[in-house]
């Protein structure tokens, strides 16, 4: 597939105009293994976006909040609603920041998962689905949290039931409300293979953290791809095409 193609300008179809095939089951170890396989083939450049991705985000984070408190002194005694308004701009920001990163991040793994090449322009392609994504990760919060509130078992069962909400929003063009109704759709009868699959991320992660904290540089990666894997085989794409190294 031309990766070209699949980040087309907006005037690309969206979730609904194209359809989503009969989900693939999938197991834990069946889709990290084929993340594995993807990372090897481009780890450097995805050990690379990942880097610079969050870097970017926590970056931008300490400098809006460095920015916020210059600023905080600097209206101090003004009306209330400049104050309010200054405390809630750096707030904004990052979180217009992170959803255009988290964007570009997600088109990085989908495209390794579907074996293209990773570029990274990548991670500056999350303006056509800036607002969407945005919109998609505070409904999802909520959900969680509120479902959390009720009961610990209801939170994770809607966490993992909106856990493909932000894959479609980066990959469909899906908007905000149409990615939670699609995730639920798509997850339908894979939530336990989700829940297995999150227990596993764990125990990779925690296997980087304890190679002296570099494995991280791969664990993060590798986690990231499996979790694309899941989404592709949940939306019914064949991922055969990622062969066995």
């Amino acid at each position: 597939m031309n990766v070209a193609h699949l980040y087309a300008p907006p005037s690309a179809p969206t979730a609904t105009a194209v359809p989503i095939r009969p989900a693939r089951a999938f197991t834990a170890g069946e889709v990290l293994g084929a993340a594995w396989r993807s990372y090897k083939r481009q780890g450097f450049a995805l050990s690379a976006s990942t880097v610079l991705g969050y870097a970017l985000i926590f970056g931008f984070d300490w400098m809006s909040g460095a920015a916020g408190g210059v600023l905080a002194m600097a209206v101090s005694g003004e009306p209330l609603p400049l104050v309010a308004a200054v405390a809630v701009l750096p707030h904004v920001a990052n979180l217009l920041v992170g959803s255009f990163v988290s964007v570009g991040l997600y088109r990085v793994y989908l495209a390794a998962a579907r074996g293209e090449e990773v570029r990274a322009s990548m991670l500056c392609s999350g303006g056509d689905a800036l607002l969407s994504m945005t919109g998609a990760s505070l409904l999802v919060l909520f959900a969680t949290l509120v479902s959390m509130i009720a009961l610990i078992v209801p939170g994770i069962v809607v966490s993992l039931a909106l856990s493909n909400a932000l894959w479609l929003v980066a990959d469909r063009r899906a908007s905000a409300v149409e990615s939670l109704g699609l995730s639920f759709r798509t997850t339908r009868g894979l939530r336990l293979r989700l829940l297995g699959l999150g227990f596993a991320s764990g125990l990779v992660l925690l296997l980087g953290l304890l190679a002296l904290g570099v494995g991280v540089l791969v664990a993060l990666p590798v986690i990231m791809l499996a979790s694309a894997h899941a989404y592709l085989r949940m939306i019914g794409e064949d991922p055969s095409a990622i062969a066995a190294v």
